[in-house]
């Protein structure tokens, strides 16, 4: 009997090693969490070529204060730091010693021409008051506060220090 109960254990663990995450239920500080339904978003990678300067304008701009990793690797010469948002939004900038952009996209429509990244998209409550932060804050605009296509939404474009595409969308108010 032992030897069964052994054997089907070690069965049900294997089976639940290879199982989808939606099936398993954990603990977190004693308290029980929720089973995952499907993947969550973790943080968006984005390589830049100045590092501490990108980092800088992520925190004081957009309040990306906590330093959640840093890993550097010699060869090839890369270092990544991810920071996260009060929030729990995470950003990872990667610096790799001669990196190239392809090229540079002038706004949304223009990324909209070339395959792969185009542009990374932050709710925010105040879209007027941090497009103008942004704008004079080391980043540039692209396209001004406007009405989006979601009834009520407002969205805006405006560019980091190296040029890399931020789209700012404010949701609708509940009044409206």
């Amino acid at each position: 009997m032992k030897t069964v109960f052994h054997s089907m254990l070690a069965a049900l663990v294997a089976v639940s090693a290879c199982a989808p995450q939606a099936a398993s239920v954990g603990t977190t500080a004693g308290q029980l969490t929720a089973p995952r339904v499907g993947p969550t978003f973790d943080h968006v990678g984005l390589s830049v070529a100045d590092l501490e300067v990108e980092q800088r304008w992520y925190q004081k701009t957009l309040g990306f204060s906590e330093v959640v990793e840093h890993f550097e690797l010699a060869q090839p010469p890369v270092r990544t730091v991810i920071l996260q948002h009060a929030n729990g939004t995470r950003v990872e900038l990667i610096e790799r010693k001669g990196a190239t952009r392809a090229r540079a996209f002038t706004d949304p429509l223009d990324a909209a021409s070339s395959e792969g990244y185009s542009h990374l998209a932050l709710d925010v409550d105040d879209l007027d008051k941090v497009f103008a932060a942004l704008s004079t804050g080391g980043g540039a605009g692209v396209w001004p506060p406007a009405p989006a296509v979601k009834p009520g939404a407002r969205f805006a474009y405006v560019k980091d220090p190296e040029g890399n595409l931020l789209e700012l969308i404010q949701q609708p108010r509940a009044s409206q």
